[in-house]
């Protein structure tokens, strides 16, 4: 069997099966793929996403770009194993006026097997390093002509986006040293999802503090899988009440007549809800307000809240419906430190392609 590039069709292997080299080429490149459609559907990110740091050689003739992972737009992992050592792109024929620059950004891209071997036999000594080493292909991309009161300038049309991932951008001059700039590169971008959770409180199942006319009831999510994590990046809440807390259907019903509720109802603004303490990962505290209409009403509400007042052990009068956000901001990348001062691989030279 053969299997096509670009294939999702499963590699089956048989009891005594004679296996070439085509055959386990075959199954790497099966798990390659399939790596490739786990990045774009599950991460949907490119760019790079540990190291590739870069720094100015002492001779500040070249560049030396750290090892480092990054993924372009298909999923494909793009791998340096070692510090590359890269040379400056030569001036354009662009002539300078007085401060202004030449920018140029470098960017790399996937490089396959065939990329990378080319037409060197197996056995040739064309290689000064190891043809099957990870690496990438890189190149200076001219930018165009800058100076400093200048806004950044775009990246060059013939950059592909995705398939060409940003580095670094580098400003030099006739007579100024080269200056780099990291605006333009293009980091991962985790794709994370916030943790959703609902539940719903029935009528009557939690006592309430206050009185009927400014009250507020605790709602327990402990058992809703949020962390324990608590401050501005813990759980946000929304809530809604099911039905008036003075309708008929209320639990507040029969602490006055129909005829008391319907006019007291009629002197109500409200409910008014809102939400203390909505960072804690176990709860929040449902607090819900009425006002009067007017003040000539003022005074009758008053008489009908003295009545109110009089209820002891109230509970809650309808059932609450609440949903929390938690957000998930995902792990930062550790820091490599270590890449900040390279040695020189001046030999790399030799067997790192340009494109």
């Amino acid at each position: 069997m053969t299997w096509q590039s670009g294939s999702t069709q499963r590699i089956r292997y048989y009891d005594d099966q004679l296996l070439t080299a085509r055959d386990l080429q075959d199954e790497a490149s099966y798990q390659t793929r399939l790596r490739e459609l786990h990045v774009r559907a599950l991460h949907n990110t490119w760019g790079v996403a540990l190291g590739f740091e870069v720094v100015l050689s002492p001779q500040q003739a070249s560049v030396q770009m750290g090892p480092g992972l990054a993924y372009d737009c298909r999923g494909r992992e793009i791998v340096s194993a070692r510090p590359l050592l890269i040379k400056l792109p030569n001036p354009p024929d662009e002539a300078l006026e007085l401060e202004q620059r030449w920018v140029f950004d470098l960017v790399i891209r996937y490089a396959d097997s065939t990329t990378l071997v080319g037409d060197c036999p197996r056995t040739g000594t064309c290689f000064s390093s190891d043809p099957a080493e990870e690496r990438p292909l890189w190149r200076w991309v001219y930018a165009g002509v800058t100076q400093p009161d200048q806004p950044p300038l775009p990246i060059a049309d013939q950059v592909r986006l995705g398939e060409e991932i940003p580095i670094v951008r580098l400003q030099i001059g006739e007579t100024h040293q080269p200056e780099f700039d990291t605006s333009q590169r293009r980091n991962t971008q985790g794709l994370t999802r916030p943790y959703l959770a609902s539940g719903q409180v029935r009528q009557d199942s939690l006592e309430i503090s206050g009185s009927p006319l400014a009250w507020s009831v605790f709602i327990n999510t402990a058992s809703s899988g949020f962390s324990s994590a608590g401050g501005a990046s813990g759980v946000f809440y929304f809530a809604n009440l099911l039905s008036h807390p003075f309708s008929a259907a209320s639990g507040f019903a029969q602490l006055l007549s129909p005829a008391a509720m319907t006019a007291l109802t009629q002197q109500l603004l409200g409910p008014f809800v809102s939400i203390a303490s909505p960072y804690y990962a176990s709860g929040f505290l449902l607090n819900v307000r009425f006002a009067a209409r007017s003040s000539q009403s003022l005074s009758e509400l008053l008489n009908q809240y003295r009545e109110l007042r009089r209820s002891r052990d109230l509970t809650l009068p309808v059932g609450v419906h609440w949903l929390g956000v938690e957000l998930v901001k995902g792990c930062p990348p550790p820091a490599i430190s270590e890449l900040l001062t390279l040695p020189q691989y001046s030999y790399l030279f030799n067997f790192l392609p340009n494109f």
